[in-house]
């Protein structure tokens, strides 16, 4: 078993295409997380952190729930 952790700009970014994956398909979503929140500091943030975080929200607000 493994312990979640914080998510990085890649796993931010991996995440938004399976929201809107799952979203063209109409395939319903629930989400079980165990994670303390995005990855901070000047490196994850020249990394593109927070685009990556915004589109996942943006993502999970434009889903339509069938």
């Amino acid at each position: 078993m493994q312990v979640g952790g914080v998510i990085y700009s890649d796993s931010a970014d991996k995440a938004t295409r399976f929201i809107a994956n799952c979203n063209q398909k109409k395939n319903t979503l629930v989400f079980l997380q165990d994670v303390t929140g995005f990855m901070v500091g000047s490196k994850s943030e020249h990394g593109g952190i927070i685009k990556d975080g915004a589109k996942t929200g943006q993502c999970c607000g434009q889903f339509g729930c069938p």
